[in-house]
């Protein structure tokens, strides 16, 4: 019983859908239907091409802030790394005077002045290591971004291609449709004279 049951909704679902189908023929061999299709195709390539050079214009404008922030990094490196041997210089100055002042090695290490050179110094070290640190991701990002931007020209191409091969299909799609349309036109009024 419910494989019956299940055939007849089957029928009527093969015959609705082919029905469906009988339609939906009859309107794919309108050529202004299948001209409007291809048109709402070009239109949607031509929208994710505007995206496209859309998000170009943002990752360049990206590229161009994290540039500068580079440069003034590096700007900066160079100070602190001017600031680190103004420090060990002034560091070994004051030992040299302690020295000739006849202070011992130890009591030179443990002179407040010198040990505010030596701390000077390493934290100076340490500012330049996570400074470098910082302009390697950037130029890292610089990179990616870089990658990112060229993959987006490569799929602009990609959409342009597609683009022109859909405007010529259109264009010989109409042109069959029209000529089927007519070759059925005088194919009919032949039949209808013999």
């Amino acid at each position: 019983m419910a494989n019956s049951i299940t055939r007849f909704f089957k029928v009527i679902w093969y015959t609705i859908t082919g029905r469906a189908r009988g339609r939906s023929n009859k309107r794919m061999a309108n050529p202004e239907t299948v001209r409007g299709i291809y048109e709402d195709i070009i239109r949607y390539k031509q929208s994710c091409i505007q995206r496209y050079k859309h998000a170009i214009g943002h990752l360049i404008a990206l590229i161009e802030q994290k540039k500068g922030l580079r440069n003034e990094l590096t700007n900066g490196i160079v100070l602190l790394e001017e600031e680190k041997a103004g420090a060990i210089a002034k560091s070994k100055s004051t030992a040299a005077k302690l020295q000739k002042a006849g202070v011992s090695e130890e009591e030179i290490e443990q002179h407040p002045d010198f040990i505010r050179c030596v701390t000077a110094c390493n934290d100076l070290d340490r500012t330049l290591a996570e400074e470098k640190v910082h302009v390697a991701k950037i130029e890292q990002d610089l990179e990616r971004l870089q990658n990112d931007i060229e993959d987006h020209k490569f799929r602009i191409t990609g959409l342009h291609r597609d683009l022109k091969r859909f405007k010529i299909e259109q264009s010989e799609a109409v042109a069959e449709l029209i000529t089927a349309r007519e070759r059925q036109e005088v194919a009919n009024t032949l039949a209808g004279d013999a």
